[in-house]
């Protein structure tokens, strides 16, 4: 028996960003053979274009990021590409082709090869009856085996090429391997000396070999504890007592942990951990134990406020066990399972305000939530309403035909998506939307787009807005250049031992962070005056000045907030200790020299807070 692994692999694709004008690159490549070695490099167009190759040195111009694909010719090896900038292997073994990635500047490689004849002095004999269901491949130069149908013979290298590995590619285990007329082992896979090796590989099933899958149980109720049993993906229905199978297939069981407990379950008396499902091929005969307790009930207090609005679930929602309820307080019965969980559901048109269990809020970023650790005599209350969308917001878009690929303002969870078109709309919304997302994009634009919320632009993190509004509130979605003329900036200053690390965060009015206020500062379409709310960190003592002099220190509620005003134009934060003195000798106040916030005259002043005519200055 062999239990089948599924792996998820998440692939991250990192595309570099080029121009379709960027700069060619030297290229060179050393080359010890040219009788044995080939190359192609692609064009500009990434067609592949065969080149010129000698032996010794060749210099090639070719375009940035291009692909150079090195290749052996007819009875040749390409065994080694080294990178001489880096000092490093790119490949070492035997290969027919090679590609090699060049980048933005100039690279330079060599090429070792060989005759096939001088490397590979050994061979062995392997025979297979489908070579698609069977993968070849040799130890110390990890080279795959290309196998046809029938009796194969395969040349290989004895010093490095000590060992064959063999196994299934077709997930279906081989039914046996041979080697010199002995049987193979198999464990998990087939490792075969080289020397002298004579293999056949039988990958099919005979129809008559048959395995006895059997259970016994640790009382007659567990038998339930199995729900569905499947063979090569087809349900059985008689499986309680046992079945027999052909040898090779997929075998499936499924346990029905919403009700019973899984305490333990064996295969021919080993341990096997399961999550819900079991899975195997068969290749021997099985004896399953299973252990297994029924869960009990537990009563829980629900209380909810229009049941209308909502759908309770026993467990999870896909598992469709629903709870029916009246308006008030209820206590229900509910199934003592591993989760332990009950879910609340928004009904269409509905929306929930609060869930809690045992007064703790829980919170859902969708229509549901789910409760877990429920025991006896919990206490879970549901608060809901209907969707009223009865606020509204002025968006105006400005440049809509830019998006050619596409256009999204939509709600949180994607349930609403007006259609905007240019000029002004109208977009009802209610307290549950938020927050709203924006994203487009067309051949003219790019990335290139800016949002105004009552004049003040909002900033994306990672060009992904969440955007949050109050009703009457006018949005600017601008895709073309349409308030080029009239923004206005305003920049951010640290002062000497303040900086970035010392701020979490940085809010603009309606509650949406400035997510690059330290490098972009703040935007706003002229003659608009907003608020600015800056949390310092827990350890940071910090002040901030505008230029025409005011000072903001941390409010009661922890945080700074700094009026914005169509004549401010940069915001310094610096050690709160430091700023705040009202008053320096009247020498300083009559003559307009420069002192620092200590006191101390400077003839040259850097970028910083200064006081110039007893009033604190921005340079």
């Amino acid at each position: 028996m062999k239990k089948i692994y599924s792996l998820f692999l998440t692939m991250l694709f990192c595309i570099v960003g080029m121009t379709a004008n960027a700069a060619d690159i030297k290229l060179t490549i050393d080359v010890d053979d040219a009788s044995r070695v080939g190359i192609k490099i692609t064009d500009a167009n990434y067609v592949y274009q065969e080149q010129t190759v000698v032996t010794g040195t060749n210099e090639y111009t070719v375009p940035a990021y291009s692909t150079v694909k090195v290749y052996a010719k007819e009875g040749a090896l390409i065994t080694n590409i080294k990178n001489t900038l880096a000092s490093n292997d790119i490949c070492n073994g035997y290969y027919d082709t090679y590609e090699v990635y060049t980048f933005d500047s100039n690279m330079s490689i060599s090429i070792k090869s060989a005759k096939e004849d001088d490397v590979f002095t050994g061979s062995f004999k392997i025979t297979v009856d489908n070579p698609n269901a069977v993968s070849a491949s040799l130890s110390g130069t990890n080279r795959n085996i290309a196998l046809q149908k029938g009796a194969n013979t395969v040349k290989y290298a004895p010093e490095k090429e000590t060992e064959v590995y063999i196994n299934s590619s077709s997930g279906t285990p081989l039914y046996k391997v041979m080697n010199n007329g002995a049987e193979v082992k198999n464990a998990g896979g087939y490792a075969i000396p080289t020397k002298d090796a004579n293999i056949e590989v039988i990958s099919v099933w005979p129809d008559d070999v048959k395995f006895n899958m059997s259970f016994s149980y640790n009382n007659e109720d567990a038998k339930n504890a199995i729900s569905a049993v499947s063979v090569n993906y087809e349900p059985i229905s008689d499986f309680t007592n046992g079945f027999e199978v052909k040898g090779g297939a997929s075998v499936s069981i499924t346990f029905n942990t919403s009700e019973y407990n899984i305490e333990s379950f064996k295969a021919n008396g080993q341990n096997v951990s399961i999550y819900g499902s079991y899975y195997f091929y068969a290749t021997e005969n099985v004896k399953f134990e299973v252990n297994a307790k029924k869960f009990g009930n537990i009563k829980v207090n629900v209380s909810v406020d229009e049941p209308s609005n909502v759908i309770v679930y026993d467990g999870y929602a896909y598992q469709g066990k629903t709870i029916e309820l009246k308006k008030g307080e209820n206590t229900v019965e509910v199934v003592e399972n591993g989760n332990n969980c009950i879910t609340v559901e928004a009904n269409s048109g509905c929306y929930l305000t609060s869930v809690t269990h045992n007064g703790e809020e829980k919170y859902s970023y969708g229509s549901d939530v789910s409760v877990y650790d429920i025991k006896e005599g919990s206490t879970i209350v549901i608060k809901s309403g209907k969707i009223n969308r009865d606020q509204v917001a002025n968006v105006f878009v400005w440049g809509r035909d830019l998006a050619s690929e596409y256009f999204n303002f939509c709600n949180r969870d994607g349930s609403l998506v007006p259609e905007l078109v240019e000029g002004k709309n109208t977009v009802n919304f209610y307290e549950k939307d938020f927050p709203f997302g924006f994203n487009c994009y067309g051949e003219s634009i790019g990335s290139e787009n800016k949002i105004y919320i009552n004049n003040v632009k909002a900033q994306g993190y990672y060009g992904s807005y969440a955007l949050y509004f109050e009703n009457e509130a006018r949005i600017d979605i601008v895709l073309n250049d349409h308030f080029k003329d009239s923004e206005k900036n305003v920049q951010f200053i640290f002062n000497d031992g303040i900086d970035q690390s010392m701020v979490s965060s940085v809010m603009l009015p309606s509650n949406n962070q400035a997510w690059n206020w330290a490098t972009e500062g703040l935007t706003a379409i002229e003659n608009a005056s907003y608020d600015v709310t800056i949390k310092p960190t827990s350890t940071a003592n910090i002040a901030a000045v505008t230029d025409n002099g005011n000072i903001y220190k941390v409010n009661a509620e922890g945080v700074i907030v700094i009026k914005v005003t169509p004549e401010t134009k940069s915001i310094t934060l610096a050690d709160a200790t430091t700023v705040g003195i009202n008053e320096i000798n009247n020498d300083a106040s009559a003559d307009k020299k420069i002192y620092t916030l200590e006191g101390i005259e400077v003839k040259n002043a850097k970028r910083g807070l200064y006081i110039v005519g007893g009033k604190v200055r921005v340079f």
